[in-house]
């Protein structure tokens, strides 16, 4: 069968209500499959699991996000990050001034430009931005996670005959073996850029596509 594959722009903001009003019909990004999102959308079988942590320039004395105390983090708007570095302050008074981006370039030019003391978002995002962005070949990430982040594929609520298509293909894939080999693809070898981001794959994800290629 031929399918025509048309590509549309998201960001963290409007990506859920996209998919929701029918506007998308399949969102794949960084996008955490949480209790409060599933009351909008459909999420598929997780495919990656991240999670939140900060990134802070080399020359930075910064190692946790203890050490934001009374200082400036940037977050993208829309995103799990925010929620839970706010949680985080809020809870250990921690007194961070939280400032939001519309989306991940402007938060790294904040933290590039000086703007803010750190950025934080998932660690694997983190890594790319270091590997890929010149504005952030200087910088780190550091500390230890602040939240547990397990993608899916977005797609409409109340459409069972789709909602089928995507497990069935997800399932399919994991008894294959193909979802490892395109991680392997990605994380683990050479990119087509050049650059290699060697991010072996964490015992949370290998255990879920392990049970996801189980025969029922």
């Amino acid at each position: 069968m031929e399918i025509k594959i048309t590509f549309a722009p998201v960001t963290p903001d409007n990506r859920l209500q996209k998919v929701a009003s029918g506007e998308i019909d399949l969102e794949c990004g960084s996008t955490t499959g949480n209790v409060q999102r599933r009351k909008e959308v459909a999420f598929s079988p997780i495919f990656f699991v991240a999670g939140t942590k900060l990134m802070v320039p080399k020359s930075s004395s910064i190692s946790s996000y203890r050490d934001l105390a009374g200082k400036t983090a940037v977050v993208t708007s829309g995103t799990t990050n925010e929620a839970a570095l706010r949680a985080l302050s809020d809870k250990q008074k921690l007194g961070i001034t939280i400032i939001t981006t519309p989306d991940h370039a402007q938060s790294l030019e904040m933290l590039a430009s000086g703007k803010a003391a750190a950025f934080a978002t998932d660690d694997v995002l983190l890594y790319g931005f270091i590997a890929t962005a010149k504005n952030a070949s200087d910088m780190k990430v550091v500390g230890e996670y602040l939240s547990y982040d397990p993608y899916g594929l977005v797609f409409r609520r109340d459409d069972p005959a789709f909602a089928t298509v995507v497990e069935r293909t997800f399932t399919r894939m994991a008894s294959e073996r193909r979802l490892a080999e395109l991680y392997n693809k990605w994380f683990l070898r050479r990119l087509p850029t050049g650059e290699t981001l060697n991010l072996p794959m964490s015992p949370q994800l290998e255990e879920v596509f392990r049970m996801l290629g189980q025969p029922e």
